[in-house]
């Protein structure tokens, strides 16, 4: 059984055109930002596209089919995954822990990475501050001396980097994504370049109580080349299909996305840009064709 989603695409002010052009999704317009590719998110859920589920909502999904997800639980599907299309500079923000959210909001916090599928030349991107004190933090904050506070580093096309709860950051414009995150969207705006929307609120006393001072970026790195992550949140690699093979299903669930090419899934066709989800009820999967896949679990 191969589940194939059906992506919602979501205007912001940053947005632009660049995802339209690139995957053709259904409703992208000129200023579109976000493209949810798997979600339980009130709002943005995800639909089922084909099979005896089609029309169903991921969430639906795993709350009355659990035997399809190993042995998760819970009500909310864990994972989210969508597509960033940044055309302007993203706020400076930061994400809650799971304690903090769940004391707050009721929900999971926010530990996410992103796959980067296009960077301009050059681009660096924020990854953290140099405040060693919350009070050092607090007033450069107060003083809005963004260049002195914030850390970046270099990045590129298919570089990988991972923010956990707590880590200041900011997306460049002219740089689109690929993220995967805990199933929030709490978000404490710090700065948003004098944009002043009114859906957009700053929230710099919940900022200043979540930020992790001191905090320092650390790259992930592992002994396979083609492993993104693998902790208690998420579990992300690259899949390179040349030739047929053969896969066994060993997680809860497999989500995936076609980075580039196309090729088959047990025998279904698929091409760049398509997303689907394994159950854990398959034992085996079989890729064949010429493709890139990020594929994703927990």
């Amino acid at each position: 059984m191969i589940i194939f989603l059906e992506s919602v695409c979501r205007d912001k002010v940053w947005g632009g055109t660049k995802i339209r052009e690139k995957y053709r999704f259904r409703g992208a317009t000129e200023k579109t930002g976000e493209v949810t590719l798997l979600s339980g998110l009130p709002g943005v859920e995800t639909i089922i596209k084909n099979g005896e589920f089609k029309g169903k909502n991921i969430n639906e999904l795993f709350r009355e089919h659990k035997y399809l997800f190993g042995e998760l639980e819970g009500d909310t599907f864990p994972l989210v995954c969508k597509i960033i299309n940044a055309q302007q500079d993203l706020s400076l923000q930061v994400h809650p822990n799971d304690k903090h959210a769940y004391k707050h909001h009721n929900c999971a916090g926010k530990e996410e990475c992103w796959y980067v599928l296009e960077a301009k030349e050059n681009s660096k991107i924020v990854v953290g501050h140099n405040a060693q004190t919350k009070e050092e933090l607090k007033e450069r904050i107060l003083k809005r001396e963004w260049e002195e506070l914030v850390t970046k580093i270099d990045f590129k096309s298919k570089d990988f980097i991972y923010i956990p709860a707590g880590a200041i950051h900011s997306v460049p414009k002219d740089t689109m994504l690929l993220e995967l995150a805990q199933a929030s969207d709490i978000t404490y705006r710090i700065h948003d370049y004098e944009r002043e929307h009114p859906e957009r609120p700053l929230h710099t006393k919940q900022a200043l109580t979540v930020a992790k001072v001191p905090y320092e970026y650390k790259k992930l790195s592992y002994d396979d080349p083609f492993q993104l992550v693998d902790n208690d949140y998420f579990n992300a690699r690259i899949l390179n299909i040349d030739k047929p093979t053969i896969k066994e299903q060993t997680d809860n669930f497999t989500f995936g996305f076609v980075l580039n090419g196309e090729g088959t899934i047990n025998d279904e066709a698929i091409k760049e840009g398509d997303v689907f989800l394994i159950p854990a009820i398959n034992s085996f999967i079989y890729y064949n064709g010429n493709m890139q896949l990020l594929l994703a679990s927990k």
